[in-house]
């Protein structure tokens, strides 16, 4: 061990020995003296950038910015593939037709929210009800659920001319005969015919053809009780075209033991019959896009009240709508490609490489 220089002089006893030569080297000392360890930790507080506690802070604070640009690609992406179901289903729709589902009710916020779904039949002739999205709307009056209605049809680049078919409760802010949502829909189309959610005569003339083993036969005697919401200037055409295609059918095995309109729409396109005979295509999707009741938008608000509880009510407008559709939608998720998925990405901003 080294000689310790150094003592309290500059604290309690002073230092008096200024004009002995030796007196500063006996109180610097060596390596490991009092001095020589408090010089030391003097230089590093003076170099703080190179202390251990701040190069720790510096590592966690850029990890933490690598987990935030983690976290912002995950969402992007997870709202990449949102927008890709979306454009699925508005695919599936095109120009073709459909009915609107539409029910309003209050969150665990207290927040009116409205649950949209869209009932089609796609190019199979299967008969589907997409939820399109959940909007936030500061009263339930029938102009601004009208309003709203709008903007997420426009933006999925559909519109008001292509509804068939709309289906509510019965509030009058809803079915209203002169300012309830189903008449101002009916002023902007008039072919938008409107069906309480509890119509059962309808419910029943489907049950009815369901039952039938003879289904063509029953079908054609039940949609001539829908064949008066088709244009006049068709009457004579579908006609025809409904005799031709019932001989067609009796005489086909195919089409003897059917289940209900909804298989006779399947196997229509299975058989290419859809192209033969359009008009009674047409006549065949208005009646089953036509809604009985509004289960489907039920069953959104279902999965709404188990998303935004009490402990996550401040889920914003956005990530409830998103959280809703992922959770909704499975199906329509789960066909999602990797590939369209890395495309849209890739077309977001210039890259150096390609994914």
């Amino acid at each position: 061990m080294g000689q310790k220089g150094g003592r309290d002089a500059f604290v309690s006893q002073g230092f008096d020995t200024w004009n002995k030569k030796d007196a500063f080297r006996t109180h610097v000392g060596g390596v490991d003296s009092f001095h020589s360890k408090s010089r030391e930790k003097c230089e590093f507080l003076m170099r703080e950038k190179q202390a251990i506690n701040v190069v720790l802070r510096r590592q966690t604070e850029a990890d933490d910015h690598k987990y935030k640009v983690r976290l912002r690609v995950s969402i992007i992406v997870a709202r990449l593939l949102l927008k890709t179901v979306l454009l699925s289903i508005r695919e599936e729709i095109d120009q073709d037709v459909f009915a609107l589902l539409v029910d309003e009710s209050s969150d665990v916020s207290k927040k009116e929210q409205m649950d949209i779904v869209l009932r089609y039949v796609n190019s199979l002739g299967f008969v589907k009800e997409r939820f399109i999205g959940v909007v936030h709307v500061k009263d339930t009056s029938s102009l601004t659920l009208k309003n709203a209605i709008n903007e997420v049809l426009t933006s999925n680049k559909l519109s008001f001319s292509q509804i068939r078919g709309q289906c509510y409760d019965g509030a009058n802010n809803m079915s209203g005969e002169f300012d309830g949502l189903k008449a101002l829909i009916l002023q902007e189309n008039d072919m938008a015919f409107y069906v309480h959610c509890f119509a059962h005569q309808l419910q029943l003339v489907v049950v009815a053809v369901a039952k039938k083993h003879d289904g063509v036969s029953d079908f054609f005697e039940q949609i001539l009780l829908v064949v008066n919401v088709v244009c006049a200037s068709y009457m004579i055409d579908l006609e025809g075209q409904l005799e031709i295609f019932y001989h067609s059918c009796i005489k086909d095995d195919r089409f003897t033991s059917l289940k209900g309109i909804s298989n006779l729409s399947r196997l229509m396109v299975s058989t290419g019959k859809h192209r033969y005979y359009p008009l009674v295509y047409k006549l065949l999707k208005l009646s089953l896009i036509l809604p009985v009741v509004t289960a489907s938008v039920e069953r959104c608000f279902s999965k709404m009240k188990l998303l935004k509880i009490n402990l996550c009510n401040n889920i914003g407008d956005e990530f409830l709508n998103d959280a809703l559709l992922c959770n909704v939608e499975t199906e329509a998720l789960v066909k999602v490609e990797n590939e369209k998925v890395m495309e849209r990405i890739q077309k977001m901003s210039a890259r150096r490489g390609q994914i």
